[in-house]
C-alpha cells in the first residue's frame, strides 16, 4: 500500500488517513463543476478503503482540481478541523468572526500552495522537455508535451 499523506490521530474518534490528489479537469472527467475531484475521490476510495478499514481506521480522499476547485471530502475535512479549533479556542462556543477568518486563512493558504505546486510541475516539465528534445536551441513546443 502507498504511504498516506496525512494521519489524523484523535482519542475521541477513529484515526483518519488521507491521500491528497491533484487532478486536471478534462472533457472525460468534467461533466459538471467539481466532477474531476469527485472522480478522483471515488478512485482513491476504491483503492484504499478496504485496506484502511481492515486497520480499523477511516480513509479520506482529498482531491483538488488544478484550477483550484476543492473536492467535497477536502472541504468537509478542513471545515471539521476549523470547527474543532474554534470549539477549543472558545470553550465550546461559536465565534462567527473567528470562523470566517480561519476559513479565509485556510482556503487562501491551500489555494496558494496548490498554484505554487502547479507552477513547479510546469517548470519542471518545461525544463525537462527543453533539455531533452531541443538541447541548447530556443524553440517552441506543444502544450500537450507538458501533459505527458
Amino acid at each position: 500500500m502507498k504511504r498516506v499523506d496525512i494521519v489524523q490521530i484523535s482519542y475521541a474518534e477513529r484515526t483518519k488517513l488521507s491521500d491528497i490528489s491533484v487532478i486536471h479537469p478534462t472533457s472525460q472527467n468534467n461533466q459538471y463543476r467539481g466532477a474531476a475531484a469527485v472522480f478522483k475521490e471515488k478512485e482513491k476510495n476504491c483503492k484504499y478503503r478496504e485496506a484502511v478499514s481492515n486497520m480499523e481506521m477511516d480513509f479520506l480522499p482529498i482531491a483538488f482540481e488544478t484550477y483550484g476547485r476543492i473536492g467535497e471530502t477536502a472541504r468537509k475535512f478542513v471545515k471539521n478541523l476549523i470547527d474543532q479549533l474554534i470549539a477549543r479556542m472558545t470553550n465550546g462556543g461559536r465565534d462567527l468572526g473567528l470562523q470566517n477568518k480561519l476559513y479565509y486563512i485556510w482556503w487562501s493558504t491551500l489555494s496558494c500552495a496548490l498554484q505554487k505546486g502547479n507552477s513547479g510541475i510546469v517548470n519542471y516539465r518545461f525544463f525537462n522537455i527543453s533539455n531533452s528534445k531541443h538541447s541548447n536551441t530556443l524553440s517552441c513546443f506543444s502544450v500537450n508535451e507538458l501533459q505527458s
